[in-house]
């Protein structure tokens, strides 16, 4: 079963064709102003034939709506 974010929801930009993958997305607000975030993404492939877990970690101005993190996943889950 996969996690519902790396399965049509945000990090579903990282999934892998052919490749189980689960994931999770979080931010924390920096400053008392609010006007930025650390955005993580953190997932996982294990399979029979291959296994990996990566986390991306990127502070973005707040309410960030981009795929830069999910990307980054993708490209460090790929065999």
């Amino acid at each position: 079963v996969r996690h519902r974010v790396a399965e049509g929801g945000p990090g579903g930009r990282a999934e892998i064709d052919g490749r189980t993958s689960y994931g999770k997305t979080g931010t924390a607000e920096i400053g008392s102003d609010k006007t930025r975030e650390i955005g993580w993404f953190i997932a996982f492939v294990d399979d029979e034939e291959y296994s990996r877990l990566v986390c991306v970690t990127l502070e973005l101005p707040a309410n960030y709506e981009g795929t830069v993190r999910y990307d980054l996943v993708r490209e460090l889950l790929m065999p």
